[in-house]
């Protein structure tokens, strides 16, 4: 199901309900050499993040949440949408272009190992650098117009 872009431009929204948990989600198709272990977070982009995130919420069935100063956090039950103001993505992908607002502007995968990830990486020539806090950042020109981070999972063994 695809929501009516009319009452949210943010972005395009689908609804899937997957009830073939036992075919989609088979062991050998969620083993990936970088790590992943799942989807984070999801960026939004938004010149009011307050007012978008409060807009979002009752979709999602959650309270929006203040992250930091020019963000408000949309904590789902295994990831989250984190809708920031323009200054606050640039602080989260400095230097990178910003498309009309509100968009999407960017994804954190949740892997197991940074260090497999910066490994495959490498071997695979990709472009990255250090975002915040250490964690690792491809730039929009190396990531299909967006930006994917790469966040420690917490769960993980270290």
């Amino acid at each position: 199901m695809y929501l009516t872009k009319s009452v949210f431009p943010e972005a395009q929204f689908q609804y899937t309900e997957h009830l073939t948990r036992d075919a989609m989600w088979q062991p050998h198709l969620l083993r990936h050499p970088n790590t992943a272990r799942g989807l984070e977070t999801v960026f939004l982009c938004s010149e009011d993040p307050v007012a978008t995130a409060a807009k979002l919420a009752p979709m999602f069935g959650v309270e929006p949440n203040a992250a930091s100063r020019g963000e408000c956090l949309l904590q789902l039950s295994q990831s989250s949408l984190r809708v920031v103001s323009p200054e606050s993505w640039s602080t989260w992908a400095p230097g990178a272009a910003r498309p009309p607002l509100p968009a999407p502007v960017g994804v954190g995968v949740r892997v197991a190992s940074l260090e497999a990830a910066r490994s495959l990486l490498d071997r695979n020539r990709v472009p990255y650098s250090l975002g915040l806090a250490g964690r690792l950042r491809i730039d929009p020109s190396h990531a299909a117009g967006a930006v994917v981070y790469f966040f420690a999972d917490a769960a993980a063994p270290t």
